[in-house]
């Protein structure tokens, strides 16, 4: 029983591997970060072949349509939300924030994940710019 409950006990509380068992990569390391503008997104990813612009086009028009009732609500949530910011903090305070917003794109954020992502960080890039500029 003592060893069922260690097994468990280390599954519930695993441990983060030693620096060196899957070196180079650390956990919480910055080292494989790599940050590029949004306007230079296509120099590092490349341009989109004419086909996938198809592909991407249309599947981006289907997915705006099917989320334009929950955009509407997450706007309306984000103005509201932005006049509880706005007298929380002051001018300056605003000013001085820098907000980052990560998408992660490994393979497990293929299709709807990556979709409701970029729809996530749409809404939290309109609020930043309700709080940019109202007040």
């Amino acid at each position: 029983m003592q060893h069922m409950m260690a097994k468990l006990r280390r599954w519930l509380h695993p441990q983060a591997p030693s620096p060196d068992e899957h070196a180079p990569y650390r956990i919480f390391t910055r080292a494989h970060d790599k940050i590029v503008p949004a306007d230079q997104l296509d120099t590092v990813l490349g341009g989109l072949s004419a086909i996938d612009r198809i592909h991407f086009d249309k599947a981006c028009r289907t997915f705006d349509g099917a989320l334009s009732e929950w955009r509407t609500k997450a706007q309306l949530a984000a103005l509201e939300a932005s006049n509880h910011v706005r007298n929380a903090l002051s001018d300056k305070a605003r000013s001085d924030t820098v907000v980052t917003i990560l998408v992660d794109h490994s393979g497990s954020m293929k299709g709807q994940s990556i979709l409701l992502a970029a729809a996530a960080a749409e809404v939290a890039t309109d609020f930043i710019r309700i709080l940019e500029h109202c007040g």
